[in-house]
């Protein structure tokens, strides 16, 4: 007779003690499937000398996994067994033996399943409309601490912006990374893969923001950047004994192991060349995650020269997007970067601030190296609101001389600007566009001023009373989440959409073109805005066929057309202090690492 249900029993062996629990699933008497929940628990720190076959102890099971003392963490072993009073084979039982954690024995190898997520956001896994924007950049900081692996554990990467996840696997360890947007996905993922016995890790900026959200969806939660707590986790890891919570403290780059760029789906990106060669900034604006994700250690550090041009070195092909907050941010380290850049035959892309584009010889050095366009953090043309959230960076800049530099050296401008400061009225949207499309900016990325968690504009929105809700998903910098000073919140959203709309209308696009003093200038100008903006239906097409990358010389053809090197001669800054201060909503980038 089968055992009744919830009835449990013991089967001693000399190192394990096995339980198992039995549960009626079936209909009829006859008939049943029974779901064993295998625990197993070493008893004794002495190597088995050999290794054993599971059925030797537990009684009435068939064929099933070996297991050793030194078998992987957490590894699920399927086991199948014949329900004893049935002959018929749909009796079989699948029975899951947890062995978590089982102590690796000196000497010996413990191999590890991991499986890497970036979560996405519900618009895009929409039947409907694929935004490109999701689909640019692999996700680098899983890729990043995937180099601390060891060779011989199995790692996957799962990026569900560009690939649906699957939730059928049996992985031994999942690490997600957490966006503020992704959270409520990032928690389902993560509450899916414990229920069925994995050991969770969540990271990132929300994770740091909200370490106790997180932590009850996780079995290890990870505060700040990356380098030093992953390897420290994956050590604990191994010896079976995880901690719930890893702080990182020490801030360095020094004996960083190569991205598993292996592991990225190259075909799947526009712009699978993206890299990172620094950490954070050194400013304090009061709206940027940047205090919150980099507290306890430095905010702002960079690789050494040698390996990041060793990093660039290894990327395939021309056209690469340094995906840094500011890769102006020390100038020293840009100036020697650049210099080593020279030659390469590169194209890249990157972010800088105002201040440091004005300073002598860094954009001429720069775009002798292969720069071609750069996102600038304008943020607003108000200079009481640069005061109130401490862009103080931007204070006292000529923001049309910055723009004239950049086009000067052949470089495109991308202009990031933020609406719903407390000094932004009605007619802000207008004069904003208008604003940009007279000094010839190619690209405008607009947002709504977001107060993320764990930030100082978060905290005096809060004590003031004007959040006006904590729905996370709509922290997307598209939705007024807040009381604004001198708008409605519809106001704001209406006014942020229709700036969009009239920066990108063919009439702004020809008008912006003309700001140009060449032809070739225009005709760039009107090929990179109007390929962006204008032919969103194509990029949507290409990413449904899953052919983006197909694109990816029309991007390198624009790129590559630029004014000719006028011989300027090139005064390097000898400057050494560190500059930053992009975009409010671009740290997120950084993810984990």
């Amino acid at each position: 007779m089968a055992p009744a249900p919830d009835e449990s029993r013991t089967f001693p062996r000399s190192d394990l003690v096995v339980t198992a629990g039995t549960s009626d699933r079936g209909s009829t008497t006859r008939r049943r499937l029974l779901l064993y929940s295998v625990v197993a628990q070493r008893l004794t720190t002495e190597k088995p000398k050999r290794r054993s076959n599971c059925a030797d102890n537990v009684p009435n099971f068939g064929r099933c996994g070996e297991t050793s003392g030194a078998r992987p963490l957490a590894r699920t072993f399927t086991l199948r067994a014949a329900y004893p009073d049935t002959r018929s084979r749909d009796d079989a039982l699948m029975v899951s033996w947890r062995a978590n954690p089982w102590i690796a024995h000196p000497g010996e190898d413990v191999h590890v399943k991991v499986k890497m997520v970036l979560p996405a956001l519900t618009e895009v896994t929409s039947p409907l409309f694929r935004p490109i924007k999701y689909s640019l950049f692999p996700p680098l900081g899983l890729a990043t601490l995937a180099g601390f692996l060891d060779p011989s554990d199995d790692v996957t990467i799962e990026d569900e912006h560009v690939e649906r996840v699957r939730l059928d696997d049996e992985p031994d360890l999942v690490v997600i990374q957490v966006y503020i947007t992704s959270a409520s996905r990032a928690y389902r993922l993560a509450d899916h893969y414990r229920r069925r016995g994995v050991h969770v890790c969540l990271g990132g900026l929300h994770v740091t923001s909200l370490p106790d959200e997180a932590a009850q969806h996780a079995d290890t939660i990870f505060l700040g950047p990356g380098e030093d707590t992953w390897p420290a986790f994956l050590t604990d890891y191994r010896a079976g004994r995880p901690a719930p919570l890893y702080r990182s403290t020490q801030r360095t780059l020094a004996q960083l192991p190569p991205v598993r760029r292996d592991l990225i789906k190259r075909q799947l990106y526009l712009v699978p060349n993206s890299i990172v060669v620094s950490r954070g900034c050194p400013h304090s604006c009061d709206f940027c995650y940047k205090d919150a994700f980099f507290e306890g250690g430095r905010g702002f550090y960079t690789q050494t020269v040698e390996a990041a041009l060793a990093e660039i070195d290894r990327l395939p092909g021309r056209h690469l997007y340094f995906l840094d907050d500011h890769i102006f941010g020390n100038a020293r380290f840009a100036t020697e970067l650049f210099e080593g850049m020279r030659g390469m035959g590169r194209l890249w892309q990157a972010a800088a601030t105002v201040q440091t584009v004005l300073r002598p010889g860094l954009v001429e050095l720069a775009a002798e190296a292969g720069l071609r366009s750069l996102f600038v953090g304008f943020e607003t043309l108000s200079t009481a609101n640069l005061v109130r959230h401490g862009k103080r960076q931007n204070l006292g800049r000529d923001y049309a001389e910055a723009i004239r530099r950049l086009h000067d050296n052949g470089v495109m401008v991308n202009a990031s600007f933020v609406f719903g400061m407390d000094d932004d009225g009605p007619d802000v949207f207008e004069r904003t566009v208008d604003w940009a499309v007279r000094q010839g900016v190619e690209t405008a990325t607009f947002h709504i001023l977001t107060p993320y968690p764990g930030t100082v504009l978060y905290q005096r929105m809060k004590a003031a009373g004007r959040l006006v809700t904590s729905d996370w998903d709509r922290y997307d910098t598209r939705h007024a989440v807040f009381m604004p000073a001198r708008l409605t919140p519809s106001e704001l959203e209406e006014g942020y959409w229709r700036a969009y709309r009239e920066f990108y209308t063919w009439r702004n696009i020809v008008r912006g073109a003309r700001a140009h003093p060449d032809l070739r200038g225009m005709l760039r100008h009107v090929a990179y805005a109007g390929g962006w903006k204008r032919c969103e239906p194509l990029w949507d097409l290409a990413i449904r066929a899953r052919h983006v990358a197909a694109l990816r010389p029309a991007l390198e053809s624009v790129l590559s057309t630029t004014r000719r090197d006028r011989g300027a001669r090139v005064e390097t800054s000898s400057a050494s202090d560190d500059e930053s201060g992009v975009s409010p909503h671009d740290h997120a980038r950084q993810g984990l690492v």
